[in-house]
């Protein structure tokens, strides 16, 4: 991360005590708010997407690297919030700053990328027997989907873990929409032939 000096502090941790007076208001205006100079606009985005972003971190550079990654998005979207100009939605535009530090990232430092986003909500307690298949699936999704190249996990992640459409995809990666629904399609495929024998 860069010396600036003059670099705003993004503590997102203090963001959730900020009182919403604009539950409503769109990201694309919150962001045009706080690059107008509201600080209140600019928590509200943090608070909007803290959370799915670390988990995508989480997933893309493991959750060691997860806090810093999440901090310099946050940073870098607050540097850019005077110059934003929507040519997409607000998500293409926050997940384009997050991949491209996670690609930086993993240049920089060659980490085993994660996919543990945490155990999985369960309707029931499951039993012990249970409880072991579920992990043993867990686990062997987490490492097909660790297993795909660059180029298709990133679609698979943000498509099913963050819920990006393939529009927004398309955004981020720079790619056409086709394009990015094949990779899907591409991903998808080999996943199925790495897990065919999972009970």
């Amino acid at each position: 991360m860069s010396g600036d000096a003059a670099a705003p502090v993004v503590d997102i941790r203090g963001a959730g005590g900020y009182k919403r007076s604009r539950p409503m208001s769109s990201d694309e205006d919150l962001l045009r708010a706080a690059g107008n100079g509201d600080p209140g606009a600019f928590r509200v985005l943090v608070d909007r997407h803290s959370r799915e972003l670390h988990g995508y971190f989480r997933r893309r550079a493991g959750p060691q690297a997860a806090e810093d990654l999440l901090q310099e998005t946050f940073l870098r979207l607050h540097r850019a919030a005077a110059r934003f100009t929507p040519q997409g939605t607000f998500r293409a535009f926050l997940y384009t700053i997050a991949r491209n530090l996670a690609l930086n990232h993993a240049r920089d430092r060659h980490p085993a990328a994660a996919l543990d986003g945490g155990p999985p909500p369960a309707a029931h307690a499951p039993s012990p027997p249970e409880s072991i298949e579920s992990a043993e699936r867990a686990g062997a999704v987490r490492s097909a989907v660790e297993g795909l190249s660059d180029v298709l996990r990133d679609v698979v992640l943000l498509r099913h873990y963050q819920g990006l459409s393939f529009k927004e995809i398309a955004a981020v990666l720079d790619i056409p929409e086709g394009t990015a629904m094949r990779r899907m399609a591409d991903a998808l495929l080999r996943l199925k032939d790495h897990l065919r024998d999972l009970p």
